[in-house]
């Protein structure tokens, strides 16, 4: 007679280690629903099982940020179930590369840093043969200031320094009133998270996006049968208004919208006497850019099931 894994067991199992319904199935079944004997099991099957989720989505996971004095990380670190992101082992896996990150500069340093005797890489491979999912560690950027201060913003924050969106901006000025920096800083980060520009200044927009821009906007005036005078006044305009829309500093400002960005940090450099300079923006959305699959453990074993 064949084993059948006990329901009540299988979500107790998943919810102690995360790992994917199937295997946790498997695991009952080959320890005949012996508990301890599955997730023993489970842990065994190391990097075994981690290759063959390569091609599966992970769009869920968490983003962490870690401030350190003058430098600031920021990292996402996906799952293919939200579950699995509430899962103590993936959050704790997530604290370890948040501290260990701050002495990279690229995904590919961080990657290659040593972790628990292994490579980062090779610990986050490790992890999802363990919990059972696939796991990436996506991306990655660091922002970093000679003079100033890193301020940052967390939106959904579930736990300590990780959220859904996570935000960073290097303020840089020689003020000693490091206060008024981060709440300035804070009030752009949080601009950010909810406006989602592209870039931080004009002077990062690439010229063949703008010239993209333009040559859509020309071609439709001219169908338009506008003159070339008056064309060519409108894509200021257009040019103007693209700006607008993707660079936070010509953004207007969300907390009152009778200024833009650019009035607010004025403002705060003629309060503090001083110049203020940004040196780099990162914003990451969970899942940005990622195919997402939505499902829930009572329709998976409804799935298994059938």
């Amino acid at each position: 007679m064949s084993v059948v894994a006990d329901l009540n067991l299988l979500k107790q199992l998943r919810e102690a280690v995360g790992a994917g319904l199937g295997d946790c199935k498997k695991a009952l079944v080959e320890t005949n629903n012996n508990f301890d004997e599955a997730v023993n099991w489970l842990r065994k099957k190391g990097m075994a099982s981690a290759a063959k989720k390569a091609d599966r989505v992970a769009s869920e996971g968490l983003v962490g940020i870690n401030v350190q004095g003058n430098q600031g990380i920021v990292l996402e670190l996906n799952s293919e179930t939200d579950f699995v992101a509430k899962n103590t082992n993936f959050q704790e896996l997530l604290k370890k590369l948040l501290a260990v990150a701050i002495n990279a500069s690229s995904l590919e340093e961080l990657n290659a840093l040593k972790l628990d005797g292994t490579t980062v890489a090779e610990k986050v491979a490790e992890s999802s043969g363990i919990i059972g999912e696939k796991l990436e560690l996506r991306r990655f950027q660091k922002v970093s200031v000679k003079n100033g201060v890193i301020a940052s913003y967390i939106h959904t924050s579930e736990v300590e320094n990780t959220g859904k969106t996570c935000v960073l901006l290097g303020v840089e000025s020689d003020c000693s009133n490091k206060e008024i920096l981060l709440e300035l800083g804070r009030k752009l980060c949080m601009q950010a998270a909810a406006m989602k520009p592209q870039y931080l200044k004009t002077t990062e927009v690439p010229a063949s996006i703008l010239e993209n821009e333009k040559a859509i906007a020309r071609e439709q005036l001219l169908a338009q049968k506008k003159p070339e005078a008056v064309i060519e006044k409108i894509l200021e305009g257009k040019v103007a208004k693209f700006y607008e829309d993707n660079v936070l500093l010509n953004q207007i400002f969300v907390m009152d919208s009778k200024k833009t960005i650019t009035d607010v940090v004025k403002e705060a450099e003629k309060t503090l006497n001083t110049k203020i300079v940004f040196t780099s923006l990162a914003l990451f959305k969970l899942g940005e850019g990622v195919a997402k699959k939505e499902e829930n453990f009572a329709d998976e074993v409804a799935k298994m099931a059938k």
